[in-house]
């Protein structure tokens, strides 16, 4: 029998760095990019020091923290920019920025649909596009929280340009390439040991 008083464990997830579960399911991570006020992907940038709280949506799509959506279920750390995660359950979840990095604003909470894909998956915009998994990894939920500079919002008459390929999501393919060999690394981490298909 515990002492009295005595705490139970949080069940918060793992600081960034440190060995995951290996669950087998694809990670989910979560990204801090400074769009610098613009929307010109070009300049964007991941940058670390952002701290990141996680909920399970209730089913409504409305962001209810510690009331119908519940208290967070995670709190994730992000020093280098990015922190990776396995949610418990495939399932809708809300990812707020709690603390941002300094001279950046605090993006508002993003809801994302994470489940066990086996694609290369990104979620920026509230919309949620996902990719044939060429890197062999098993495959991945990105989740972008963008913001700007404290008192330099991004202006509300710029129009999204797309990308060579025609996708107005450019910033999450800079991002996927600035994180390739961490997600990578992140995915192989969650999974644990695989076996070979025969």
């Amino acid at each position: 029998m515990a002492p009295s008083g005595s705490a139970a464990p949080s069940g918060s997830a793992a600081p960034s760095g440190s060995a995951l579960p290996e669950t087998g399911e694809p990670p989910l991570i979560v990204t801090k990019v400074n769009n610098k006020g613009t929307t010109d992907t070009d300049d964007d940038k991941i940058v670390g020091g952002a701290v990141f709280e996680v909920r399970l949506d209730d089913g409504d799509g409305k962001y209810e923290p510690d009331t119908d959506d519940g208290a967070p279920i995670a709190e994730l750390d992000s020093p280098d920019g990015y922190s990776v995660y396995v949610p418990p359950e495939e399932g809708d979840y809300w990812v707020e920025e709690v603390k941002a990095p300094q001279g950046l604003d605090t993006a508002p909470a993003v809801l994302v649909e994470y489940t066990h894909t086996t694609q290369n998956c990104f979620v920026a915009d509230g919309e949620k596009h996902c990719k044939a998994d060429d890197d062999n990894t098993g495959g991945f939920t990105l989740a972008v929280v963008e913001d700007a500079p404290v008192g330099k919002p991004l202006p509300q008459t710029d129009a999204v340009t797309g990308t060579d390929d025609g996708s107005p999501f450019g910033t999450l393919w800079i991002v996927y390439a600035g994180l390739a060999g961490a997600i990578a690394a992140a995915a192989v981490l969650a999974r644990g040991p695989r076996r070979r298909r025969q």
